[in-house]
């Protein structure tokens, strides 16, 4: 029995293919602020630079993931079956980093003591 062939779809080569984080957090922030304005400001960028990494991240899972109209902001039924694994890929993703950030003022705080003769 051969194995099975790996599944062509477009979330698979977008996961494949280079969703990146930041298009995660732009989605993130903004469905949790329902505002691309709001998000911009949480995570420091413009408003335009939070429309592109959405609809990048649109384009590479080929769906659209926020339904836009005027000012209405509402989540598709892809984007709200994506927003709980995106939350947890930033969360681990930033739980990553204040890890290693941890880490290293603990190596920091220990080097001068194991230097000292």
């Amino acid at each position: 029995m051969s194995p099975e062939p790996p599944v062509d779809s477009a979330a698979s080569r977008a996961a494949v293919g280079g969703t990146s984080l930041a298009q995660l957090q732009a989605f993130v922030a903004a469905a949790d602020l329902g505002s691309f304005t709001k998000a911009a400001e949480r995570l420091h960028v413009t408003q335009p630079a939070i429309s592109i990494l959405i609809q990048r991240l649109e384009r590479e899972l080929e769906t659209t993931l926020i339904s836009r109209g005027g000012r209405a902001f509402a989540l598709t039924d892809h984007g709200r079956r994506l927003l709980p694994h995106a939350a947890k890929a930033v969360c681990a993703a930033q739980q990553g980093v204040e890890g290693v950030c941890t880490a290293d003022s603990a190596d920091r705080v220990l080097r001068p003591a194991e230097t000292r003769s």
